[in-house]
């Protein structure tokens, strides 16, 4: 597969060489339908780049396997969640902290926002990849924390993770001296925590995850299928969804066009071959 760009939102882009040519590379591997990777480009924003594969479809509407092309879309990253895990957990507890990391463990978002890192959180090394639970943990200064994961994975080799702390002394203030409802107040602690994360990670997934299904759809050769919004989308989802839209009407346009060409031949050949006929039909008779 060539890397020409054959359909895209800025105009000027149309017939020029993609240049990202390793993850063209990723996209076309065996088995490997769908990517969602966070990029760190040169003289750009961070981003998040969706990339699916559009692919060939037999006679019964199945994907045959062959790759046509691949569909690449841009999210701004810092945007995305600004106005994504922001505004979806705001005023949901004023207790604690939560932070948001990628797969390097650097700080992507954090809430309350303005606060600063006092307590100097960093994920736990010793933490598998993909925990999800509570934990207990204590910092340089000895102060012990409880700490809620959450695992956010983006593709096959990259994740984010979520994670909500508190210390420990905060969290459990009003129980001390009560032995027996502890077990039940972590439950519940955690619980809460699970429910704001996961408030969170839908916030953040939801239009992931709907242009992803949009994508698969295209690729699996339904060029009819297009995005749709809601009213409090942010503007950097609705931009995307709209150049969704733009290149798959220009890919069917494509297809229709090609689809005339292949049927207008086909009909040349049988008159051709109707000719033929007719004329070694007449010789035979003479």
């Amino acid at each position: 597969i060539s890397n020409q760009i054959l359909a895209s939102d800025v105009a000027s882009e149309l017939g020029s060489a993609f240049n990202d040519t390793s993850l063209i590379k990723r996209a076309i591997q065996p088995g490997i339908t769908e990517i969602i990777e966070q990029l760190t480009r040169k003289n750009a924003p961070s981003a998040l780049a969706i990339v699916q594969q559009i692919q060939a479809i037999d006679v019964d509407g199945y994907s045959n396997g062959r790759i046509l092309g691949i569909l690449i879309a841009y999210v701004d990253l810092q945007q995305f969640i600004d106005e994504g895990f922001q505004t979806e957990i705001a005023g949901a507890s004023a207790r604690g902290r939560t932070l948001l990391f990628d797969q390097t463990g650097k700080v992507l978002a954090g809430f309350p926002t303005g606060v600063q890192n006092k307590e100097n959180f960093r994920l736990n090394n010793k933490v598998a990849v993909g925990f999800e639970g509570t934990l207990l943990e204590t910092n340089a200064k000895a102060e012990e924390f409880v700490v809620v994961y959450r695992y956010l994975p983006l593709s096959g080799v990259q994740a984010w993770t979520l994670v909500h702390y508190e210390n420990k002394d905060d969290a459990l203030s009003d129980l001390k001296g009560r032995a027996n409802i502890l077990i039940i107040a972590g439950f519940f602690f955690t619980l809460i925590a699970l429910v704001l994360i996961g408030l969170a990670a839908r916030r953040l997934t939801r239009p992931l995850i709907s242009l992803s299904k949009t994508a698969k759809l295209i690729g699996a050769g339904d060029l009819s299928i297009r995005t749709t919004t809601r009213k409090n989308e942010s503007q950097e989802i609705v931009t995307l969804s709209n150049a969704f839209n733009r290149m798959a009407e220009d890919i069917q346009k494509a297809q229709h066009t090609l689809e005339d060409k292949i049927a207008e031949r086909t009909k040349e050949l049988q008159q051709s071959e109707t000719r033929r006929s007719v004329g070694t039909a007449y010789a035979y008779d003479h």
